[in-house]
């Protein structure tokens, strides 16, 4: 039997994050001799009444087979708590993993300078330019970068480390097939490339709210260094920060504004035991006797103008900040869409103009000669509305205004476009996001950022359309129209949602819940 076998069978059989690995791994020389022990020994090391106990008596390998079959399969990789490559920072913490999955080429963990950085999800543009300028820093003067690749503060500072054109770490939450959050997909592919994703949890593993704690002292435990970016008091980067306390490593806060809510943790760590770091520069200092050979700040004299947004549009990076919507000029795409039978919104636009200018309907409509459709042109269409056209027009710092319009198939044919305009960064590539298709999911006013419903004036049918857009995924905007809501209909009550931050449009036309 293969020992990696016996590895995931034991990773499998000791609860995430807590104290059973390590007492194991003090009284067994490793996961083989831990399978053969009886049931007495195993309970006389970690204790009768643990819940670990059952399951390290199971000595069924089925699922641990089937898991490593998959790796094998899938290209991804395993890193024994045994092997000479897995970290010895790791090794000191209280609740080291048995095994971590990864995909990407794995660096050296054991020599250089690796710092996490963290922060909220819903950043500013100071904290937004400071992450990515002092990700693309450290990566420059050759430390790694390590982060969680969520949504924010963790996605834009992996982004400034691979716009450095160096290698960067995330950390998952989830299984290693189980791209979270969704949106970050092609950023994601790019560290593989660049970088390795790591992860304690087996494949196929949802993403969990208690999965995250979890997997936020991995984050600090591996690295020398924690900056905190951004963050509100009670934000989820404080228990990465409280792991890096305990786990005595360098703890380092970004100053903000006073009263700003993205500021409240960091000015807060700052008043206890964090150290201010405006730059790189600041952590650099502190370990550069420690890492003479793999760090060097002479670098940074050379440090290239990278533009921000061209590099989060590229990566896909989720990254929003209120003042986008004032400063940022925006991108016009043209989606054509097929009407769905002869009584759509184009006959009723037709129906509308020809009334305000006092002629009659029929006789208009009789008088004008036929449009003969291409089909060649019909294909075109149907592609352009897949890919989207391309963005070498607009302005590198512009957001997306999605212009939908319904145009061809009638002979009557008069082009109407409604503008929506979208809160996120246009993309000049085709991330694949995942198409989430179900019903039945409720109104949450909490996740659209308010819990008073009474400042909004929802009807039946922009409910109806809303509880099918699923959360956390996306879905083409066609598929929300049926026989009995017109296109037209459904942009309507779609630009009401987004006017109150419950739903967001992605480039391509995909339509997300936010949450």
């Amino acid at each position: 039997m293969n020992d990696t076998v016996y590895w995931i069978w034991l990773s499998l059989s000791c609860t995430v994050a807590t104290g059973t690995f390590s007492k194991l791994s003090k009284s067994f020389d490793g996961a083989k001799e831990i399978y053969d022990a009886t049931e007495r020994e195993i309970a006389e090391c970690i204790g009768y009444k643990t819940s670990d106990r059952s399951l390290l008596a199971n000595k069924d390998l089925t699922k641990a087979e089937e898991i490593y079959e998959f790796c094998v399969k899938r290209n991804v990789g395993l890193l024994k708590y045994s092997d000479n490559e897995y970290p010895k920072a790791l090794k000191n913490i209280s609740t080291p993993p048995p095994l971590l999955y990864y995909r990407g080429k794995l660096p050296d963990f054991n020599s250089g300078l690796y710092v996490a950085m963290v922060g909220t999800r819903e950043l500013s543009e100071y904290g937004r330019k400071n992450a990515f300028n002092i990700g693309y820093d450290l990566a420059t003067a050759g430390a790694t970068v390590v982060s969680g690749m969520a949504l924010g503060i963790d996605g834009v500072a992996l982004a400034g480390a691979l716009a450095a054109e160096k290698p960067t770490v995330a950390i998952l939450g989830s299984g290693i097939d189980v791209c979270y959050p969704a949106q970050h997909l092609t950023l994601a592919r790019e560290i593989v490339i660049n970088g390795c994703i790591l992860t304690e949890y087996p494949p196929k593993t949802k993403p969990s709210k208690y999965n995250f704690p979890k997997r936020n002292r991995l984050i600090s435990g591996l690295c020398s260094a924690t900056l905190v970016i951004e963050g509100r008091e009670r934000s989820g980067a404080l228990i990465t920060a409280r792991y890096a306390e305990e786990q005595g490593r360098a703890l380092f806060a970004l100053p903000g504004n006073v009263g700003s809510e993205q500021s409240e943790l960091t000015n807060l760590l700052l008043k206890k035991s964090a150290k201010p770091a405006t730059r790189a520069e600041d952590i650099l200092d502190a370990f550069e006797n420690e890492y003479k050979g793999s760090i060097n700040q002479f670098l940074l004299k050379d440090r290239r103008n990278i533009d921000m947004m061209y590099v989060l549009r590229t990566l896909e990076v989720v990254a929003n900040c209120p003042s986008d919507d004032i400063y940022n000029q925006p991108w016009i795409i043209k989606r054509p869409i097929t009407p769905r039978n002869e009584h759509t919104d184009v006959e009723e636009n037709y129906r509308q103009v020809t009334k305000a200018q006092g002629k009659d309907f029929k006789q208009q409509r009789e008088t004008e000669a036929p449009i003969q459709s291409d089909p060649s042109n019909h294909e075109t269409a149907r592609r352009e509305s897949k890919v989207g056209p391309a963005f070498a027009a607009s302005g590198p710092n512009s957001l997306l205004d999605v212009v939908l319009s319904t145009s061809e198939g009638h002979s009557y044919n008069r082009q109407r476009e409604l503008t929506l305009r979208s809160s996120m960064p246009a993309s000049t590539t085709r991330g694949e996001l995942g198409t989430v298709r179900g019903s039945g999911f409720g109104l949450n006013a909490g996740r659209a950022g308010t819990n008073d419903m009474s400042s909004f004036d929802f009807d039946e049918l922009t409910l109806k359309i809303y509880k099918k857009i699923p959360p956390g995924g996306a879905i083409e905007i066609e598929d929300l129209t049926t026989e009995n809501i017109s296109t037209r209909t459904v942009m309507k009550h779609l630009t009401q949602l987004e006017a109150g931050k419950f739903i967001v449009i992605l480039p391509g036309g995909k339509v997300m819940r936010k949450y």
